[in-house]
């Protein structure tokens, strides 16, 4: 080896050195996204488990729809009870609502869903566009608070 196979060698891991690896988004698989269907057409979650061998607990997981006590704590402390109605008529818990508006359930989602919820942050707007769209009601309706009194 010679100075210039050196050179172009160390140049070529210097680079591959400092460049960052592309973060790729992985697909939802498709079996994620038909437990999801069939519990939206009223499986329940023992139902679905046995078709895809695996647990209930996993199911709930994936439909983001756990013991139906928790929509009523997560009901509890939103201020808006139209939203709050809507999540407990339908079971909704906060991954799952986060999921059908198309926003990926990290902890800094969950964290701004909270402060929604809790009335401490106005939502932004592409947001309240696509809770809107899921859950069919307008805006006026959404975000009526018994204390504005309107």
């Amino acid at each position: 080896m010679n100075m210039d196979d050196l050179k172009r060698r160390a140049d070529l891991a210097a680079e591959s050195w400092h460049k960052k690896p592309e973060r790729t988004q992985h697909p939802e698989s498709e079996r994620k996204k038909e437990m999801r269907a069939l519990r939206e057409q009223g499986l329940k979650h023992r139902e679905i488990a046995e078709r895809f061998g695996v647990s209930h607990q996993y199911v709930a997981m994936v439909c983001g729809t756990c013991d139906p006590r928790y929509y009523i704590h997560i009901g509890d402390e939103c201020v808006y009870p139209n939203l709050r109605n809507w999540m407990n008529e339908n079971k909704i818990s906060r991954k799952e609502l986060l999921r059908r508006i198309g926003v990926e359930p990290l902890a800094n989602n969950y964290s701004r869903l909270n402060k929604y919820l809790r009335g401490e942050a106005q939502p932004r707007k592409p947001w309240i566009d696509k809770m809107l769209e899921v859950t069919g009601m307008t805006y006026e309706v959404m975000f009526w608070r018994a204390e504005d009194g309107k």
